[in-house]
Order: C-alpha cells, then sequence, then structure tokens
C-alpha cells in the first residue's frame, strides 16, 4: 500500500504490510519499504520496517533520489537511495504511526492534518492544532498543505505562508461527473500539473465503498482545477489512494501574469524550429520569444525535420498583490502583511496614521510578506496605509492606495511568562517556548462525551480534554521554577453541583492534585499542593457561582499570597495557603475533571491561560476587558425549544463503517408538539429534521428517544454548527437535518 511515484517517474516506493491488515489500523500500520521501477522490475527492500502515518500514505519524495519515510520506531528519517545513507529527520520514538516532512524539510503532518512547522537544527516538529478532516499532504514546493476537511468532501488547501484556507473541490461538486460526490484520498504531481482523487456516490467505507478514481489538469501555482475532470477506473469496489505522474514537457511550464515574456529553448542541437505559440502567432526562429498579451492556456510546439516538441505557458490575468491577511507577533513589536504573490516594495509608502515610528521593513525571506519592525508596540487599532507596492510580472502591477486595520492580538494583553494558552478550540494557541526559540501549539484532547460547541468552547458534561503528557510535564517544570501560577479562565458554570467536580485540574484521580479549581455546590474552591502529602493540600473558597452566567477569573498564587479577580476586579486576597510547589508530581492537566476521571462538571470554559507569574492588577483588569471584547462580537442566536414526537431516525452507524473517523451525527424527524421557547422560521413545515449526536470518542450516544415518543428538544439552528463541519453523518432520512439538538 501507500505508493508513491518518484519526481522523473522512474520510481514507485510502496510499504508492504502483513496479510489480514486491510483496514486502518488502530495505532500503527509497520512493514517493509519497497521500491520498484515503474516498469515492474528490480523490486527491492530499502528499509526493513517503516510505518504509515495516520491512514495510507509512507512517504515523501524530497527528490529522484532522496525519500523521507517514518521507520518501525516512529522517527521521520532521510535515506540517501544512492549511496544507501540514512539519517534521523527526527529523535522521539513515537508509539503510534509518526511525522511525515514535507521535501523542503519545513513542515510536517502525522496524517490528522496539522501541517506543523519542522525545525531541521533540533530534529523536532513544533506542534499545531490539528484541522478537521483527514489524509493531509504536501506539494512538492513547499507552497500548500491540503487534505479532506469533512467526511466526503470538501478537499481544501492552506496556503502555508499566509495562512489562507480554500477550496479545491467541492462536494458534490458540479464539475464531478455522475453521481460521484463523496471525495477522499488527493494527490498533486510532483510538479503541480495534475490532480487525481477518488470519489464514490456518496458511500462512505473505504474498504468496501464504490470509490473511482479522476483525474484533472491543475495549476501548478494555485492548485486550481484547471481542466475538465476525468473518470480513471471503471470498476466496482474501493479504488483508493491514486497516485499520479506528470512526464516533464520538452520545453516545460511556464506560468506568469498578462503581458507574459516567455523564451524558450529547446534541448539538444542549436538550429532553427517552426514555433507556433497556441495563441495564432507563428514564427521561425532558434529561440522562441514571445509574449502574452491575454490570459489562459496555451500549448507551444516548435517543429523541425519531422521533430516536433511540446510545452504548456499558463497566463493569468493581470493583477496587482492581495493583500490575504495582518498580524501582529513580537508581543506588538512586528507587523506582518501577507499578500498572494511574490512583491517588490523598493520606493513604496509604508506609514501608520497614528505616526508611529518604523524602525525598519523589508521583505519576508518567502518573498509575499512586507515586515515591519516598530519602535513601539502596538497595542491599540491603528490604520496602515500602504503604496507603491508591486508584483514581479515582466511588467510589474502595483497596488494604490490602501489602508489596512491593522489590531493587536485582543488578549492576552501580554505574553511574559505564558507557559499554556488556550482561547477556543478554532484559534492558533501559540506560546512561545524559549526551549525551542519558537512557537507552540497548546494542545488539548478530548474524551468521553466532552465536545465543542458552536463557539468552540470546551462543553463539558460527561468528558474532559487532557493536555499530552509532554506539555503537562514542561508545565510543571514551568511553574516550579518561579513557584508562581495565575489562571485565568472564562468559566460558564451549570449551576449548584452536588458533588466535587473538577473544572481544571493538574493532577490525577486517586493519586493526587498540584492545583485545581472545583465545583462544589454552588462555590467554587482553589486546592494547590505545598507539602508531600495529598492529604494536606491547601484549599480556600473562592467565590460563589450563578447558573448559566460567564465569568472571567484571574487566580494568582505565589507562596502565601492568594488573590482572586472576577470580571476584573479583586475579590479576594488571603494568606491563608502557604508554601511552594517543590512537591509537586508529573501529574496531568486536564479540564472537566480530573485525569482518569469520566467528566462531571456542566459547564463551559473558554480563554485559558496559565502563567509563571503574577499578573498586576492593571493588566487583569486589561485582560478581562479585552475578552469581553472578543465575546462581544459574537453574533447573537435564537434558540428554540419544543416538545416534539419522534417519527423517525437514522442508524446509528457502526465505528467500522464511519473509519476512519470516531464520532458520528444522526439525523432524526419529528412533529412539533409545543413550542416553549423561540418561534420557528414562517418556511417551517409541522416537523423538523434533528441531527444529534450518535457517536462521540467512539462510543454510542443515546438521545433518549423512542419512536412516537414525546420529549423536550433544546435546538439551534444547524447552519450555526460551523465545529460539526468536518463530522461524520449518518443521514437516511433524504432531507437535510434544519436544527442541532444540544446534549445536556
Amino acid at each position: 500500500c501507500c505508493p508513491h511515484v518518484s519526481p522523473d517517474g522512474e520510481w514507485v516506493a510502496y510499504l508492504s504490510l502483513p496479510l489480514g491488515g486491510e483496514k486502518y489500523e488502530a495505532e500503527k500500520s509497520t512493514g517493509p519499504l519497497h521500491l520498484v521501477r515503474t516498469d515492474g522490475i528490480g523490486d527491492r527492500v530499502v528499509a526493513e520496517t517503516a510505518r504509515t502515518y495516520f491512514e495510507n500514505r509512507a512517504v515523501v519524495w524530497r527528490s529522484p533520489t532522496e525519500l523521507i519515510f517514518i521507520d518501525g520506531e516512529g522517527r521521520t528519517r532521510h535515506l540517501d537511495l544512492g549511496s544507501g545513507e540514512s539519517r534521523n529527520l527526527t529523535d522521539k520514538v513515537l508509539p503510534t504511526f509518526g511525522w511525515l516532512i514535507d521535501s523542503t524539510m519545513n513542515w510536517a503532518t502525522t496524517g490528522r492534518p496539522s501541517f506543523s512547522p519542522y525545525e531541521s537544527g533540533r530534529r523536532a516538529i513544533v506542534e499545531r492544532g490539528e484541522r478537521g478532516g483527514c489524509q493531509p499532504y504536501f506539494s512538492a514546493d513547499g507552497r500548500w498543505g491540503y487534505w479532506v476537511a469533512g467526511a466526503g468532501g470538501p478537499i481544501n488547501r492552506l496556503d502555508l505562508t499566509t495562512g489562507e484556507v480554500s477550496t479545491i473541490l467541492r462536494k458534490s461538486d458540479d464539475r464531478l461527473p455522475g453521481d460521484f460526490g463523496y471525495l477522499y484520498f488527493p494527490m498533486f504531481s510532483t510538479d503541480g500539473s495534475l490532480f487525481a482523487f477518488a470519489a464514490s456516490p456518496d458511500e462512505h467505507d473505504h474498504l468496501e465503498g464504490n470509490y473511482e478514481v479522476f483525474a484533472a489538469e491543475s495549476d501548478p501555482r494555485t492548485l486550481e482545477i484547471s481542466g475538465p475532470i476525468v473518470r480513471i477506473t471503471e470498476q466496482p469496489g474501493a479504488d483508493r489512494f491514486p497516485d499520479i505522474f506528470a512526464r516533464p514537457l520538452p520545453l516545460g511550464r511556464q506560468s506568469g501574469e498578462a503581458p507574459l515574456a516567455v523564451e524558450l529553448r529547446p534541448p539538444g542541437e542549436a538550429g532553427e524550429w517552426t514555433w507556433s505559440f497556441g495563441d495564432g502567432d507563428v514564427v521561425r526562429a532558434e529561440i522562441g520569444r514571445h509574449t502574452y498579451r491575454d490570459a489562459g492556456a496555451y500549448s507551444v510546439e516548435a517543429s523541425r525535420a519531422g521533430e516536433r516538441l511540446t510545452g504548456l505557458v499558463r497566463v493569468h490575468p493581470a493583477a496587482a498583490p492581495r493583500v490575504v491577511r495582518v498580524e501582529v507577533t513580537d508581543n506588538g513589536f512586528l507587523v506582518r502583511v501577507f499578500f498572494d504573490e511574490p512583491i517588490v516594495g523598493d520606493g513604496a509608502e509604508v506609514v501608520f496614521d497614528s505616526g508611529r515610528e518604523i524602525l525598519e521593513r523589508e521583505i519576508g525571506r518567502d518573498g509575499e510578506t512586507l515586515e515591519i519592525r516598530l519602535a513601539e508596540p502596538l497595542t491599540r487599532l491603528d490604520r496602515l496605509r500602504l503604496a507603491g507596492i508591486g508584483d514581479r510580472a515582466s511588467r510589474p502591477n502595483t497596488i494604490g492606495s490602501i489602508a489596512l486595520e491593522v489590531e493587536p492580538p485582543l488578549w492576552p494583553g501580554r505574553t511574559e511568562g505564558l507557559v499554556f494558552l488556550w482561547k477556543t478550540g478554532d484559534a492558533p494557541n501559540l506560546v512561545f517556548d524559549p526551549r525551542v526559540g519558537a512557537s507552540r501549539a497548546s494542545l488539548l484532547t478530548a474524551s468521553g462525551r466532552a465536545r465543542f460547541d458552536r463557539f468552540f468552547r470546551m462543553k463539558l458534561r460527561g468528558g474532559l480534554f487532557a493536555a499530552s503528557p509532554e506539555e503537562s510535564n514542561a508545565l510543571r517544570w514551568a511553574l516550579q521554577a518561579t513557584n508562581e501560577l495565575t489562571l485565568e479562565a472564562s468559566v460558564t458554570t451549570a449551576g449548584k453541583t452536588p458533588i466535587e467536580a473538577f473544572l481544571v485540574d493538574f493532577g490525577e484521580r486517586g493519586r493526587g492534585s498540584n492545583f485545581g479549581l472545583i465545583q462544589r455546590g454552588g462555590n467554587l474552591f482553589f486546592t494547590v499542593r505545598t507539602s508531600p502529602r495529598q492529604p494536606t493540600n491547601q484549599e480556600v473558597l473562592l467565590t460563589a457561582v450563578e447558573r448559566h452566567r460567564t465569568r472571567h477569573l484571574v487566580l494568582s498564587y505565589s507562596p502565601g499570597i492568594l488573590t482572586l479577580d472576577v470580571d476584573g476586579k479583586r475579590t479576594l486576597e488571603t494568606d491563608v495557603i502557604q508554601g511552594d510547589f517543590f512537591h509537586w508530581r508529573t501529574w496531568r492537566l486536564a479540564f472537566g475533571d480530573q485525569w482518569g476521571g469520566g467528566g462531571d462538571w456542566g459547564g463551559e470554559l473558554e480563554g485559558l491561560a496559565i502563567y509563571d507569574r503574577v499578573l498586576g492588577v492593571e493588566e487583569v483588569r486589561e485582560n478581562f476587558l479585552r475578552y469581553r471584547r472578543e465575546l462581544g462580537r459574537r453574533p447573537l442566536l435564537e434558540g428554540l425549544v419544543v416538545e416534539a414526537r419522534l417519527k423517525k431516525t437514522s442508524p446509528v452507524p457502526s465505528l467500522d463503517e464511519i473509519r476512519p473517523y470516531r464520532e458520528a451525527l444522526i439525523v432524526e424527524e419529528y412533529t412539533i408538539e409545543r413550542i416553549l421557547k423561540g418561534e420557528l422560521p414562517e418556511t417551517s413545515s409541522d416537523s423538523l429534521v434533528v441531527a444529534s449526536w450518535g457517536i462521540l470518542d467512539g462510543r454510542r450516544v443515546s438521545s433518549g428517544a423512542t419512536p412516537n415518543e414525546v420529549a423536550v428538544l433544546n435546538l439551534e439552528p444547524f447552519d450555526a454548527q460551523t465545529q460539526l463541519e468536518s463530522v461524520y453523518s449518518a443521514n437516511g432520512l433524504g432531507r437535510s437535518p434544519e436544527y442541532f439538538r444540544l446534549l445536556d
């Protein structure tokens, strides 16, 4: 499995797995890595044990003689096929799967779409948060990451320079032939000129579904599909994970914006050729020089004495560089403006409306970013005016005067001493790590019924989110180094909790806790370990809580001083807790329960930050105001509560049916008996089609309703649930869901 063609089309690298493994393994798929010529000759083993990443990809070609693969212990390795020399690209032994690193050695992915930076000097991955979907890979030039962004599509791309996400092919796209609209297994040729994928007639099963392979021409610069989609296979069953090779054209492939001047040189002996440039112009010359005035794709041909050479020129419409986004980093000292193509900025105007001083400006190493270094940090909204920025076309296209609003990251206000950051599940959540000299993502994994709501907050009834052992251990040492702790959180409580329930805990059930935030009844408590025995953990009552009210909490502790600020106001300062963090243990940071628990706190968490220092009163107040502004930007949504009678439901699929996913929605149809809250749209009928959870964390979730039974449904419009875009949906009712049923 996992075949991949070399850049010169001469070889195929593939992994050989044991019989009986014709499914996605839960932990890893391991076997010998082979190399065979594309004519079927010369099969040999080049690595005795190699792995897939999560799902069925196993190698990246760096050149026609260099392979990147994952060895049997989960390390990423570089193999020189000419000399046979192999070296580690990563040093960490992984228990499951592994990282594939792209051909430029700048990016890496595990098979779950994360597109994380690779630090070659440290032989390590600086992890980024996962995106929904599966089957990620990279363009050979290192510009793009692409993946299947949801169950059956769409196939998306990520500009690895700018961070901009766009769609290559939609699920059930109009360009797809027949009923084949359910998409998986994307792969571009090395030169980016061809695109292959597989599609089925709405059959998900990757082993039994009738997937057929399709291909199309693509634009190497943008990965846009540029020609008709052609069906390649014609047989029942799952044709999957295709690869595709574009043989180089003798005159090559060129692209650029109109007017585009090209100079084409045939290989071999010099001499006169007859040139046909594809736009009606024909000339006789030794070198093909031509200027294309209009956008389009042009086939070029050079011929003489029965010899015929071909090439392709793509001409894009003339356009000035487009600003993709503006980013403020380095604690407000660096403003970066990302464009959609390489730029030149000699003589350009770059000024702020505020008149703030610019120390330096330059084009970034990627050629597409304007980097502006400031004398003072940008802490408030400002306007940046640009003029005279041009592209690198033969006749440069220059932007006129434009004004860009530049806003510092709203929250947190300062990042000094920040050791953990988790704003929401769709935020980057990056923390600068001085050990690696780069920003890493604070990553959390859900278990049980924990999930995101439509704001990507943690919704924690029946589950928890936990940091990795590595992240937890790094947090322990950072806080022990200073013996200071600040925990900041935006907390929406679920009212009284008759039992002890953990909102935040740095410990393990049955063993102990370094610190924790606990709800008992209608009160919150803080506990911290300052001695070697768990029963002597010191504890203090913090504040009362109210049902469904969101409060901004900042809890700070240094030996002998504990403070609490609620919504920017100091509500508690006490010395009842004494001692430092010397006796802390290596436990897990978790939200919604202690690690090892099932999760019994019923509220929502977001805006989480942990610092290895104590925040000042003014900083606490500023952070509260900033996060309140963040919350104020969220659109209001009218919920709906109804009594309704269940008519029919789509069956809950098995885990085998939805692999590689572990979550699934089902769809139910109800007849409305009574509206308890909210209003139905005028276009609604007397029945509702409702999506609800069928599987969470690999376990079946019961809706609690049986046919003809009347139930109370707490609903929100399904279109507003962007957190569900990548989730598999088992819908056998023939109607799209109108609402989403909220779990308790």
